[in-house]
């Protein structure tokens, strides 16, 4: 029986690995906000898109709603508290609603 080989911890297989790790860059980028453009929808119209949009989101996605119903400057942040996602930001634009969204799980 041949006595195993010991590899000093600069030739180990996790130091290698390691060194290749800290050489290769790593960009992280975001990916781009989507925008749902519900303009000239009314209520529940605006929200129904945001949740369809978020069943097929990833997590860490934002989600842009534009909305001229009043009312999805307080129905879509409601739904958001509800179910665990996280709201950015609430803004009207002339008379254009914008709300962003993260998906959060």
């Amino acid at each position: 029986m041949s006595k195993p080989k010991i590899i000093g911890p600069e030739q180990s297989w996790g130091a290698r690995l390691e060194r290749k790790w800290r050489s290769i860059p790593v960009a992280r980028a975001s990916a781009p906000r989507k925008v749902i453009d519900a303009r000239g929808t009314f209520c529940p119209g605006p929200l129904m898109e945001l949740i369809a949009a978020m069943k097929i989101a990833e997590v860490g996605d934002e989600i842009e709603v534009l909305s001229s119903d009043r009312g999805s400057a307080s129905d879509i942040p409601e739904w958001i508290r509800k179910v665990g996602h996280e709201l950015m930001s609430t803004s009207e634009q002339e008379g254009v609603w914008h709300v962003v969204v993260r998906k959060a799980k």
